[in-house]
């Protein structure tokens, strides 16, 4: 599975050096043993996820191994994801954007 996620992604290979690294290190965090372990967090301290036990705010596999039980699950998670989901700050795309205004504000202005 590993080796199918990072090697064929959305039809192709991914041919950036760095973002095939940061795609490897996702998947090796994500696929571990313990990842099949009912209580094993996909995402930790995801912000728009109700506190579960003790607060935490992680999502976990869902309860069961059918398709059914995987279907029900994948309808119950949020219809918008922050980018806490991916390990990045909140803010990301708000730094995203000021780095491309301010490459585009060099370009014409400077």
């Amino acid at each position: 599975m590993v080796t199918l996620l990072s090697q064929c992604i959305y039809g192709g290979k991914i041919d950036n050096d760095y973002d095939q690294r940061l795609l490897a290190s996702f998947l090796a965090k994500l696929f571990t043993p313990r990842s099949f372990e009912a209580d094993f967090a996909l995402v930790a301290n995801v912000d728009g996820v109700a506190g579960g036990p003790g607060g935490q705010r992680h999502i976990t596999m869902p309860d069961g191994t059918r398709r059914d039980h995987f279907l029900h699950w994948i309808e119950s998670l949020a219809d918008r994801q922050t980018p806490s989901w991916l390990g990045l700050p909140n803010n990301a795309e708000k730094v995203l954007l000021t780095t491309r205004g301010t490459s585009v504000f060099h370009t014409v202005f400077v």
